[in-house]
């Protein structure tokens, strides 16, 4: 009796460790860098988007109070403009999903990087949103600003 209790256990816990998702969320701002300088945020949607990781990203840095423009920043940017670029990896398990994403925050006028966001995803897979304001969250964090309000 006690052995096919511990089995039961066994089992229950091979299925959690299963079902439950593991990720790695790495937000990175450059030391000599003030993220908050930064008033507009030029970003280029990339093509094709499955999983619409650009407008997610538009939405996040609108979120956070800045100005974001959907295109390729200008010739001549001010001191106070960023580029944003991102790329994503897609897995397949019955149906494609995001299976990892990289965001890069650059300086508009040097084409230095100043913040960067890295998410990957290893387990089981959940939905995209949650992925995306997870790696928000966690960037966030970092530069003392709330939680984002996108639904999870």
């Amino acid at each position: 009796m006690k052995i096919r209790l511990m089995f039961k256990i066994f089992l229950l816990l091979i299925a959690i460790s299963i079902l439950s998702g593991c990720a790695t969320n790495q937000s990175f701002i450059m030391p000599n860098k003030d993220f908050k300088q930064y008033k507009a945020a030029y970003v280029e949607i990339i093509s094709p988007d499955q999983f619409n990781l650009g407008p997610a990203i538009i939405y996040e840095l609108s979120d956070m109070g800045l100005q974001v423009i959907n295109k390729p920043a200008p010739s001549s940017p001010l001191l106070t403009d960023m580029k944003v670029k991102y790329s994503y990896t897609q897995a397949w398990d019955l149906s494609p999903y995001l299976y990892s994403f990289q965001i890069v925050f650059a300086d508009a006028q040097t084409d230095a990087v100043v913040a960067n966001i890295v998410y990957r995803l290893s387990g089981q897979w959940v939905r995209s949103n949650a992925r995306i304001t997870d790696a928000f969250n966690e960037f966030r964090e970092k530069l003392g600003l709330p939680e984002s309000k996108r639904n999870k």
